[in-house]
């Protein structure tokens, strides 16, 4: 497991990660194969939730809809 993945799972009970754009501008010259490896890895091991957004708003939209469940849950 990446590193990055565990700390994330040793630090919190239900770790999130929220990307956003698009994730291939990130690897235009690198493999892109190489990220949705990672991302695939992350998601069928389940140690960390990856949601995807297209901008900062939808990115808000996804934080407060975590932080409303996560209180009415606690």
């Amino acid at each position: 497991m990446p590193r990055l993945a565990r700390d994330l799972q040793e630090s919190f009970p239900k770790p999130v990660i929220v990307a956003e754009g698009d994730p291939l501008a990130a690897v235009a010259r690198g493999d892109p194969h190489r990220l949705w490896a990672a991302l695939a890895a992350l998601q069928a091991d389940r140690v960390v939730a990856v949601i995807n957004t297209k901008d900062a708003l939808e990115s808000a939209d996804v934080l407060v809809a975590l932080l409303l469940r996560e209180a009415a849950v606690t």
